[in-house]
């Protein structure tokens, strides 16, 4: 009697498994059929060079608030500048300029903590 009990049972068990797996879930439907907000076309960033300097003092520069004023300054081998028009320079290292032909600077990269 307990292997009857135990067959119907097991055979009980995959029948609902079969009566699951043959009833895929369903999609999700969308909430509305709008369709998507426009995509914002692509405009010029109008990226402004600013030349710090002709001499070579590193191959990395950053950036960070390093006088606190609320407005991002410059890092650039011994010097770092006031921004936002970076015309201010302030030495924090000996100043050593290096030939960009092949010689290596001091100051590799930059790295900031403002």
């Amino acid at each position: 009697m307990t292997n009857t009990l135990i067959n119907s049972i097991g055979a009980l068990l995959l029948a609902a498994s079969f009566a699951i797996a043959a009833d895929p879930p369903k999609p999700a439907q969308p909430v509305h059929n709008e369709p998507p907000p426009p995509v914002a076309p692509f405009t010029d960033p109008h990226w402004k060079k600013i030349t710090m300097t002709r001499e070579f003092f590193s191959e990395g520069a950053n950036f960070g608030d390093f006088n606190h004023d609320g407005k991002q300054d410059v890092v650039a081998g011994p010097y770092w500048y006031e921004g936002p028009d970076f015309t201010v320079k302030h030495e924090y290292m000996p100043v050593q300029s290096f030939k960009p032909d092949g010689q290596y600077s001091k100051n590799f990269l930059a790295f900031t903590y403002s």
